[in-house]
């Protein structure tokens, strides 16, 4: 019967976030922010850095080459993990973990002191998340005005390929706001 109740939580616990995943917009390349000289903003996704221009995806699917001479700053949003998603999965994963090895604790004959099982997983969990939540960097940073510093943060950091239309590419799925304040 434990078996069976294992399974059935297994299964529950993993069922609503296997569509998630498949939801998630790609984490490896920022989404950025350009400032140009006459006080106008641009996002969108950085498709290639040139050694005059920058050819940007807009999140309607447009292509735009802009002149980097135009560019005054870029600002780079990062999407991923925060320090307190960072903390929380360590909460989660230090409760499930502690209710685990506590019931694995109390199917023992004989065991003793099982109580404690649960508060010492969850600090230990709490302890390491803490510390990784600690350095979990934050969400924005500016990026140097050189095309070698901006290429690593190209869809095409070497280039464009031969044979490029403006048409070749989409959009991401979770496209980035269209506006940016100031």
């Amino acid at each position: 019967m434990r078996y069976l109740v294992a399974i059935a939580l297994g299964v529950a616990l993993a069922a609503p976030w296997t569509a998630v995943g498949q939801a998630l917009p790609p984490l490896v390349r920022p989404a950025l922010d350009f400032r140009l000289r006459d006080a106008t903003s641009l996002n969108g996704e950085l498709l290639a850095a040139e050694r005059d221009s920058l050819w940007i995806l807009r999140p309607g699917g447009g292509v735009n080459v802009v002149p980097l001479s135009a560019v005054s700053g870029i600002r780079t949003r990062q999407r991923g993990m925060t320090a307190g998603g960072v903390f929380l999965w360590s909460l989660i994963g230090g409760a499930i973990s502690g209710g685990a090895l506590a019931a694995a604790c109390s199917s023992v004959d004989g065991a003793e002191n099982c109580g404690v099982v649960v508060p010492a997983t969850l600090l230990a969990w709490v302890v390491v998340g803490g510390l990784a939540a600690a350095v979990t960097s934050s969400g924005s940073r500016s990026v140097h005005l050189e095309v070698d510093a901006i290429r690593p943060y190209a869809r095409f950091p070497q280039g464009l390929p031969a044979g490029f239309f403006r048409t070749d590419v989409t959009p991401p799925a979770s496209a980035p706001r269209d506006s940016v304040p100031h």
